[in-house]
């Protein structure tokens, strides 16, 4: 994830064609905004070194997100 959406948002940022970004989640009924448990220990596996890279990637992702087009969050379901 932290590796694949940063070039995706990237390309959608320069298309003139694209005027907004809607995100939908891939999981039927809810939608849960929280960590991905799974990736934080794979960061923690790799020490000091590797949270702060991960961090880091996180921070530049809410970042892409935060700037630019604008984003919508499609959610079908609770949240």
């Amino acid at each position: 994830f932290a590796e694949e959406l940063p070039p995706v948002l990237d390309g959608l940022e320069s298309s003139p064609e694209v005027k907004a970004i809607v995100f939908i989640s891939g999981k039927k009924g809810d939608f849960i905004a929280g960590a991905d448990i799974d990736m934080i220990g794979q960061m923690a596996k790799g020490g000091k070194e590797g949270v702060k890279s991960g961090v880091g990637s996180l921070q530049e992702i809410m970042h892409k997100i935060s700037t630019g087009k604008p984003k919508i969050a499609a959610i079908n379901g609770h949240c």
